[in-house]
């Protein structure tokens, strides 16, 4: 028998919506946005509020799929997968 069981990951990666659905998304969590790129290990809070605007340089701006679909698996949103901690053996 397998340690862990078989998981379909079918839709685990989800793409990122909008830049409004973005800054909605984090303002639901009650999450700053120091707070959110701390959880998300990324360098600080102005990459979190250039997610939110949609652009950076002049140019569109958003999260990678992982980057969002982490996000999203962290604070309990994702549609079809939560994280469980693991049992103690």
């Amino acid at each position: 028998m397998d340690k862990y069981p078989s998981i379909n990951w079918f839709d685990a990666i989800i793409e990122p919506p909008t830049s409004e659905q973005i800054a909605q998304l984090r303002k639901h969590t009650g999450l700053s946005g120091d707070a959110t790129a701390n959880l998300l290990g990324l360098s600080g809070r102005q990459i979190i509020s250039d997610y939110e605007k949609g652009i950076k340089n002049g140019k569109p701006f958003s999260p990678t799929k992982q980057t969002y679909t982490l996000w999203l698996l962290l604070t309990g949103q994702h549609p079809t997968l939560e994280i469980l901690p693991r049992k103690s053996e």
